[in-house]
């Protein structure tokens, strides 16, 4: 019996309410700031790289450009058929 009588006086405490917390501040970590910053500067970094990459490649392909033109005519066709045999 006492305990129905505890539980019964312990949700009537609880159905009449909590108040809510309203005193909520936002927190500021400095260490995972930096290392946000740190991370977002490394793939920056990384970026910058690969668009030096990419500028080099496309310089290459030009050079191999200029180089395959200037191939004497029956070098060319000789390159042209070992391409077609390639492709079949």
């Amino acid at each position: 019996m006492r305990q129905v009588i505890f539980f019964c006086s312990a949700a009537a405490l609880l159905s009449i309410g909590v108040p809510e917390a309203r005193a909520q501040w936002a927190v500021y970590d400095g260490a995972n700031h930096v290392q946000n910053v740190l991370i977002a500067a490394r793939t920056l970094q990384q970026i910058d790289n690969q668009i030096t990459s990419l500028a080099n490649q496309a310089q290459m392909l030009v050079n191999q450009g200029r180089n395959l033109a200037s191939l004497p005519l029956s070098t060319r066709k000789s390159h042209r058929r070992v391409v077609h045999r390639v492709r079949l």
